[in-house]
């Protein structure tokens, strides 16, 4: 069977090529170039920034297949072509598990129908494809009473945290977005958080407070020192200070 993909010019074996096949066709180029290329010889600095280029690269990347998986979805196009849905279509023929393909479909169509902001930062390498993910599934779990502009700062604050820090504190921060928003779910949370405590501590963790008082996830310590922390709740107060006197040990106690 001929290979009528188009190379890095645009050429193909049979007919002219769409230009996002000679864009696909670039980036493998670019792809393979990139895998050949003598690591070795590169600065350990040279070699730490390639490595955070290749990261925002990826993240243009994945926003680009999602925006291919939302025109196959939208046109119905995997069903035409036999498959019970585009998710079955990516189970079969990209051979994803079922989890991740309908996850897949599901954020293209929410970032292009409902969260602009976050499809934006996707799209310029900002935010990654997990972190993203999770942003989507908090706003999918607002209350309907919220209103538009409380969801657009509530996106917004979310993207910015995302920019910064790493999905596992981007959901923590959405959760309790949804405590704020949500007031009936906050015993829900509180018991989600005790067991989350119980189950793992970090004594490196920074918190801030979000409501009356219950416990707020804020972005872990290694975050980077320009980032100003997080700003939507208030501040808990300091911990009162430990009397720093040690307890008398049983061989100094006083003799009778």
């Amino acid at each position: 069977m001929d290979d009528d993909r188009p190379d890095a010019t645009g050429a193909t074996g049979s007919t002219c090529a769409h230009p996002a096949q000679v864009a696909l066709a670039r980036v493998d180029a670019g792809v393979a170039e990139l895998a050949a290329a003598n690591l070795w010889s590169m600065s350990e600095r040279e070699l730490l920034t390639v490595r955070v280029d290749a990261e925002a690269t990826r993240g243009r990347l994945e926003s680009a297949v999602l925006g291919l998986t939302r025109e196959i979805d939208g046109r119905g196009a995997a069903v035409r072509a036999g498959a019970s849905s585009t998710a079955g279509w990516l189970r079969g023929v990209c051979r994803q598990r079922p989890a991740m393909a309908h996850n897949e479909v599901r954020l293209a169509a929410e970032l292009d129908r409902d969260l602009p902001a976050l499809a934006a930062a996707v799209a310029a390498g900002q935010v990654s494809y997990e972190s993203a993910r999770v942003i989507a599934a908090t706003m999918r779990e607002l209350p309907a009473a919220v209103d538009a502009a409380t969801r657009a700062r509530g996106e917004a604050f979310l993207v910015e945290q995302a920019r910064h820090y790493d999905a596992a504190a981007v959901q923590t921060l959405g959760r309790h977005l949804l405590e704020r928003l949500d007031p009936t779910g906050a015993a829900e949370l509180e018991a989600e958080e005790a067991r989350g405590r119980r189950r793992r501590r970090s004594p490196s963790a920074t918190t801030c407070t979000a409501g009356g008082g219950s416990p707020a996830g804020s972005p872990p310590s290694t975050a980077p020192p320009s980032t100003p922390p997080c700003r939507c709740w208030p501040h808990p107060a300091p911990a009162p200070t430990a009397d720093p006197t040690p307890a008398p040990r049983r061989s100094d106690a006083p003799t009778p």
